[in-house]
């Protein structure tokens, strides 16, 4: 039996319980409407209004599958499970609407880090035309400027890097 396709349709997100991100969205399962999944955000896991019930095993057993998040910080490893596997589905989608949003700022504007300047998360803007001129000019000012447009596929590292492992 082939590896079964899930997607995500219909995804929309919400300020959930105290500000958290939450999210509605159908579940596909092979090309078929599986169910209705709702992160309230309120503690407990993902909630499902199931569909079609005849998919869940194979959302269940795709999910025994796969390998468990590896052990980090003095945690252990985590087994993975069917809300796991959707909230990855659902990380996926939402990173590549970022992205998108991100190239369509970095058109327009200069974005950039200045490691000593700017904490974990932070970042500056710089609303001038993103020309090699005008980078020039910031690079000038701030010789360790690093510019997030250069990096698309590593701008998240730059702007919250993960601290560095401690040897186990």
């Amino acid at each position: 039996m082939p590896e079964p396709k899930f997607d995500i349709k219909g995804l929309k997100t919400f300020k959930a319980h105290e500000g958290m991100p939450g999210y509605s969205c159908t579940l596909i399962i092979n090309g078929k409407k599986a169910c209705e999944v709702f992160e309230d955000c309120m503690g407990g896991g993902l909630q499902y209004t199931w569909i079609d019930v005849s998919l869940e095993p194979i959302l269940k057993e795709a999910a025994a599958k796969l390998p468990p998040y590896p052990a980090k910080d003095g945690m252990p490893e985590i087994r993975r499970d069917a809300d796991s596997l959707i909230e990855d589905l659902v990380n996926d989608i939402l990173e590549k609407k970022e992205d998108a949003k991100m190239a369509k700022k970095w058109s327009t504007q200069i974005m950039f880090k200045v490691p000593e300047q700017h904490r974990n998360g932070q970042y500056g803007i710089w609303k001038v035309p993103p020309t090699a001129e005008w980078k020039k000019k910031l690079k000038d000012k701030h010789p360790s400027a690093i510019f997030l447009d250069e990096h698309p596929n590593d701008w998240r590292e730059i702007v919250c890097p993960k601290p560095k492992q401690s040897p186990q």
